[in-house]
């Protein structure tokens, strides 16, 4: 799942309206920020098999460390503890609990459409309900669930300025073409390390879209 990832980014922005946009929108894609580094660092393993499924070409064979429940649960207690003692205050628990179930919802989100390739405990057994063997189905879950989830976000904020009328809809126009670009034919098959540098670049690229978007809104 990519795009599908930020509608709880979005959710959580609606229900903590403390939270920053930008810091979420990391939150959801923390353990693939991790993934893409280890990747980079060659410790997870990844290839991309064009047709590998309907909606992903990527073969994601070994990541333990980042996709596994087990993992993904201590990724989550750790940015979320970090963001409390950060803060300086148990006032702010709420919060963190939030931010710890936003990093830890990408595990719940590819236990959907990936093909068992999720490990519980190291590499082994491995999960997954594997929608991506049917396009339409996972896109239109994805799109649907980030769709629904930015309607709340903006029934949850409302504009500062005029820029924040349509800064929302920039974020999630470059949100909706970023996923279809990724479904695009290539002439050529990227590297691991292609890809993985490329992740890295967009995940960051969005998050400071977010970032912007926020300046020009505020809660209710």
């Amino acid at each position: 799942m990519f795009v599908g990832h930020y509608a709880a980014a979005y959710v959580a922005k609606a229900v903590k309206p403390a939270l920053p946009l930008w810091l979420l929108f990391v939150a959801v894609q923390l353990v693939d920020f991790g993934w893409a580094v280890l990747v980079l660092l060659d410790i997870e393993k990844m290839r991309v098999v064009p047709g590998f499924t309907e909606a992903s070409q990527l073969d994601l064979y070994y990541m333990p460390f980042t996709h596994g429940m087990v993992s993904a649960l201590i990724w989550a207690a750790a940015f979320g503890a970090l963001y409390v003692l950060a803060r300086r205050g148990g006032g702010h628990l709420g919060n963190g609990l939030v931010l710890a179930f936003a990093v830890f919802s990408h595990w719940l989100a590819d236990l959907i459409v990936h093909v068992p390739d999720l490990p519980i405990l190291l590499d082994e057994p491995k999960v997954g309900f594997g929608l991506w063997n049917n396009f339409w189905a996972s896109q239109s879950l994805e799109v649907g669930l980030l769709i629904g989830a930015v309607l709340w976000y903006l029934h949850a904020s409302r504009p500062v300025n005029r820029i924040g009328n349509v800064a929302p809809w920039i974020l999630l126009a470059v949100l909706l073409a970023v996923q279809a670009a990724s479904h695009l034919p290539s002439e050529t098959v990227p590297t691991s390390d292609m890809f993985a540098a490329q992740a890295l670049l967009v995940f960051s690229l969005l998050a400071g879209l977010a970032f912007w978007t926020e300046r020009h809104r505020s809660g209710r």
